[in-house]
This record gives structure tokens, C-alpha cells and sequence, in this order.
């Protein structure tokens, strides 16, 4: 499956994630086998996507969704195992540190 790609959210003051709002960078799941050089062999189906990266960077950062998995960077098939990063870059903080995710960098500790 497809990586999660990278999603960078910077503010010069305050950032704030909260309610429905959704910041994702999952993998895809695995995928069906495609056929071998154009021959009648199939190959085998491909492993889940690695999940992508999220950075979340204010002076002020605020995250509060309605549930966990709205921030996630997880690998395919919902996978932690090859889940991504979430690094978090503040000087205050109010809210719930994501866990969606392989890693999760807080710098402000």
C-alpha cells in the first residue's frame, strides 16, 4: 500500500485542532498482485503503506478533536506496528497529545 505522506500545520501564534477537524497521514492497506512483466503470473498481494508524518508547531497549540483517531499517522490496515510520526512543537499546550501514530515527538519535554 501507498505511505502516508507528510503534513506540516505551522502558525506564527496559536494552532488549534478541535471538534470534527481531522489531520490525517495514514498508510493504504495492502494491495492485490499485479501481473508479473505483463505475463499470466500474478504476484502476491502487497504489504500495508508505512504511515506518514504530521507536524503540529505554534507558539499556543491546542488539540482537541472529538475522538483520538481524527489526528493519526498510522500504516495501512490501521497498523501502529509501521505507523508514522507526530511530532508536536509548542510552548503551551492544551488538550490531548495524539497516540495515533508509531512515534509521537513531543519537543517540549
Amino acid at each position: 500500500g501507498a505511505g502516508g505522506g507528510a503534513i506540516v500545520l505551522e502558525a506564527s501564534v496559536s494552532l488549534v485542532i478541535e471538534g470534527t477537524g481531522k489531520v490525517l497521514a495514514n498508510g493504504a492497506g495492502g494491495g492485490g498482485g499485479g501481473r508479473d512483466s505483463g505475463g499470466s503470473a500474478q504476484s502476491r498481494n502487497g504489504g500495508a503503506g508505512a504511515g506518514g508524518t504530521i507536524v503540529l508547531s505554534a507558539p499556543e497549540l491546542t488539540v482537541q478533536p472529538d475522538d483520538a483517531e481524527q489526528i493519526s499517522a498510522r500504516g495501512g490496515n490501521a497498523e501502529l506496528q509501521n505507523g508514522g510520526t507526530i511530532k508536536l512543537d509548542y510552548e503551551g499546550f492544551n488538550g490531548d497529545v495524539p497516540k495515533m501514530a508509531g512515534r509521537i515527538y513531543d519537543t517540549s519535554e
